[in-house]
């Protein structure tokens, strides 16, 4: 969809979870991206190799953790196990609290700038899609009114 839309993409705000971003440098994240996304063209589903692989990698991560941890593979010693301690992943620290949910959440919003065409190159380049909230991971300013993100 980045492809078709380009330059109209401009000032469009998002929300996210992952971001190839500078601000989201996390132990092993370089090196799991370097591998699937050497592999992923080739698939045809994921031609910028970040969309879906760091938060799958991650839930493997949980998952193997939890399981070596409590020796078991028996579903509520894993969600016992996992609703009281924080992993060390590859999109950074996670922890649950009792509903499932994240304790900290990081969702992210992404403002769309500079978007000069319809290459997939410029989408490599991690300025075009800005982080603007919150402000411990912001990459850039949000550009508003909207009118001026598309000058």
């Amino acid at each position: 969809m980045k492809l078709q839309l380009g330059s109209l993409l401009n000032g469009i705000v998002k929300q996210d979870l992952f971001v190839n971003s500078p601000n989201f440098e996390f132990p092993g994240l370089r090196d799991m991206l370097r591998k699937y996304q050497a592999k992923a063209p080739g698939y045809g589903v994921d031609p910028l190799g970040y969309a879906y692989s760091p938060f799958g990698y991650a839930g493997g991560q949980v998952l193997a953790e939890a399981v070596q941890a409590t020796g078991s593979l028996d579903q509520d010693k894993l969600a016992d196990y996992m609703h009281s301690h924080t992993f060390d992943t590859v999109v950074g620290k996670i922890a649950f609290g009792k509903d499932g949910e994240w304790s900290e959440p990081r969702v992210v919003w992404t403002q769309f700038q500079d978007v000069t065409d319809n290459s997939l190159e410029q989408f490599r380049d991690l300025r075009h899609e800005a982080i603007v909230w919150p402000p411990d991971y912001r990459t850039a300013p949000l550009i508003y009114p909207f009118t001026d993100a598309l000058k």
